[in-house]
């Protein structure tokens, strides 16, 4: 593959990417959460409470950043920071009852009928996430 057919893959998908942000972003703010806000609440997953630490990796940001984030889906009742399980020393988010219901309403609208995997077949949604989470090892 050519350095030009490289850079305009790259491209490429880095526009698909940035729609799917901004899709995001849009159906977050119908909930009056900010992008980042709404980011953080679906990447946090209901089970399992996420560090801030690993909060932090995802947006290539500083603790107090996250601080803010974290603060302000507190103070809507969506999250909840707690000490780790197994270091009391590390925070981690937990998504409240009322957060779960948030997540579980965007992450319908963005698998609803508007879905971006709605344009492939089943097959080929399998081949393009088994492709990105290939890809995604470069950046690990």
């Amino acid at each position: 593959m050519t350095t030009e057919e490289k850079t305009n893959n790259y491209l490429t998908v880095m526009e698909f990417l940035l729609r799917a942000k901004h899709q995001l972003m849009a159906v977050g703010a119908e909930f009056g959460l900010t992008g980042v806000q709404t980011m953080a609440l679906v990447l946090v997953k209901p089970d399992m409470p996420s560090p801030m630490n690993n909060l932090c990796s995802f947006f290539i940001c500083d603790a107090s950043n996250m601080t803010g984030i974290i603060d302000g889906l507190e103070q809507k009742g969506l999250v909840s920071r707690q000490s780790s399980d197994k270091d009391r020393r590390i925070k981690v988010v937990k998504i409240e009852p009322a957060g779960n219901e948030v997540r579980s309403q965007i992450m319908s609208r963005l698998t609803g009928n508007e879905c971006v995997f709605n344009q492939l077949t089943e097959l080929e949604t399998g081949q393009l996430v088994k492709l990105i989470r290939k890809m995604s090892t470069a950046f690990a």
